[in-house]
């Protein structure tokens, strides 16, 4: 085993953690943590760790903690309604068109213009989509590419983040019973679980590959595990009869990259996650939100 100066951290993102005395213990990155186990949801943890647990952990490695993939900064009808630029692609605004079925579109969304959208060739770094978030002068932003993979989860992909970014979701600003429920489900899937795993077991390799490390961190942010289950919950709740055999064929060639990557989860490993996230929808809806 390689010596290397590389550390991992034990992170609670819940009030109510099974570990709140974790928070913030860092070991070498080849050592357990105190409670035994290599990892958050580590599988030989006994239940009583893993069982409903939604910490995550944070990587340093030699020079400095790694770091993440950013985002590049980059009636009337559906396209009026959100305000979607003529070169947007039919499939994108599709995806737009069912989160208004689905009532996924939340109070003050309304006004034109909420989010910019924008549709190019290719976007940098080889995206199919990106989100900018905007300041108090610079409205959100979704770019396209107009011949990227999977263009109804990647549109849906980028108004989770806008959904995120209106809720404050993945900064705990918005700490709910429902939301926090929502973590710990998609937490404690199988999805995450593996993800994580895949994770440390490259970084235990004699030499590991830090795009694989980088990509997998990527993936495990809390805003990007949100994007893809508020994509996949779009997918699997479509209801237009037209629409719907496309939007399963998208998610089914993710779900086969997913067996490396765990991009999106498979169907039964979703299902509470999906029902947490109607608990979430029907809380908001209560409290007039959406």
């Amino acid at each position: 085993m390689p010596t290397r100066e590389a550390t991992k951290t034990w992170v609670v993102t819940s009030p109510r953690s099974r570990h709140p005395r974790m928070h913030g213990e860092t070991v070498p990155i080849f050592t357990k943590f105190s409670n035994g186990m290599d990892y958050p949801g580590d599988p030989s943890g006994s239940s009583d760790q893993t069982a409903g647990c939604s910490c995550t952990m944070s990587v340093d490695l030699p020079g400095g903690k790694l770091p993440l993939m950013e985002q590049s900064q980059g009636g009337p009808t559906v396209r009026q309604r959100w305000d979607v630029p003529d070169d947007m692609s039919d499939e994108a605004v599709e995806a737009l068109e069912e989160i208004d079925t689905l009532g996924l579109r939340t109070k003050g969304w309304d006004t034109d213009g909420e989010i910019e959208f924008e549709a190019f060739e290719k976007l940098h770094g080889g995206f199919n989509g990106t989100y900018r978030r905007g300041s108090d002068h610079q409205r959100p932003k979704i770019s396209m590419a107009k011949a990227g993979d999977s263009p109804r989860h990647t549109m849906a992909h980028e108004v989770g983040h806008h959904f995120d970014r209106h809720f404050h979701l993945s900064g705990s600003v918005m700490e709910t019973t429902e939301w926090n429920r929502v973590r710990a489900a998609i937490e404690g899937s199988n999805a995450t679980r593996k993800l994580k795993a895949k994770l440390v077991a490259e970084m235990g390799r004699t030499t590991p590959d830090p795009e694989i490390i980088r990509y997998c961190s990527y993936l495990l942010q809390p805003q990007e595990q949100w994007a893809r289950a508020f994509a996949q919950y779009v997918s699997v709740n479509t209801q237009g009869a037209r629409g719907e055999g496309m939007w399963r064929h998208e998610l089914k060639k993710l779900q086969f990259v997913s067996k490396r990557w765990f991009i999106q989860w498979q169907d039964d490993d979703f299902d509470d996650i999906a029902g947490e996230m109607n608990r979430l929808f029907d809380h908001l809806r209560s409290k007039g939100l959406m």
